[in-house]
């Protein structure tokens, strides 16, 4: 795929990276859950929009929060963002 980015974690998150995942680590302590959310979302404004989303009550499941993580990477990918 021209032009694409890999998706990669990071090793020792800070920041909006850090608190997203804890905070996905109290919702549920499932490894795979949390790095399929964060290996979706590049950048700290994508992170914030999903600690929002969260804090406001908009995403009540592991679910809702990994559809809407893929949901902002697919868009980006598109060119939707």
């Amino acid at each position: 795929m021209e032009g694409a980015v890999p998706m990669v974690l990071t090793k020792d998150p800070v920041g909006v990276e850090k608190t997203l995942k804890d905070r996905l680590f109290q919702i549920w302590k499932n490894p795979e859950f949390v790095g399929g959310v964060l290996i979706c979302l590049r950048t700290d404004e994508e992170r914030q929009e999903v600690l929002d989303a969260i804090e406001a009550g908009d995403l009540p499941e592991p679910g809702d929060i990994t559809l809407f993580a893929l949901n902002i990477h697919l868009d980006r990918e598109e060119g939707n963002l």
